[in-house]
């Protein structure tokens, strides 16, 4: 199985980057996401012109051929233009998103998409400043030539 897939004007590429980034941010967050299995992926140019990252749940066929819970998606050239701090920082708030939650009655593992506790996480607004998300909104205008700063989401 080819780890790059192009379909029409995107490329879709598994990452080891991006994986290597969001393994640091696990362990300097001491953040505990097993069992869930997560495939990284960069799309580029982009995802779209509103969507810097996302955390996808795998559907039930993702989940038999592709052997994950959990797809997060950067826009490629976005990526490619940030910093390391602001690479972990973007990965921490995707990684957030992943929500295992074991089963009382059956012991097995649901997996869900945690939404954000206000405009963002909280723990990252504490931590890095409302700024952050701005200056990510900032660069990615720039990358994809957009006017429109307030669309971006994550």
């Amino acid at each position: 199985m080819s780890d790059v897939l192009e379909v029409k004007k995107k490329r879709y590429e598994v990452s080891d980057e991006v994986k290597a980034v969001a393994d640091e941010v696990m362990v300097t967050k001491n953040m505990d996401l097993k069992p869930a299995t997560i495939k990284y992926v960069l799309v580029f140019p982009g995802i779209n012109k509103k969507t810097a990252a996302r955390c996808m749940l795998s559907n039930p066929m993702l989940k038999l051929f592709g052997e994950c819970d959990y797809i997060i998606q950067v826009s490629g050239d976005l990526w490619n233009k940030l910093d390391d701090d602001r690479k972990k920082i973007l990965m921490y708030h995707e990684l957030l998103h992943v929500f295992p939650v074991q089963n009382a009655k059956s012991g097995n593992w649901d997996f869900h998409i945690r939404s954000h506790d206000v405009e963002d996480f909280f723990v990252i607004l504490k931590n890095h400043g409302v700024d952050w998300i701005s200056d990510l909104r900032t660069l990615f205008s720039s990358v994809y030539d957009i006017d429109d700063l307030d669309t971006l989401s994550l």
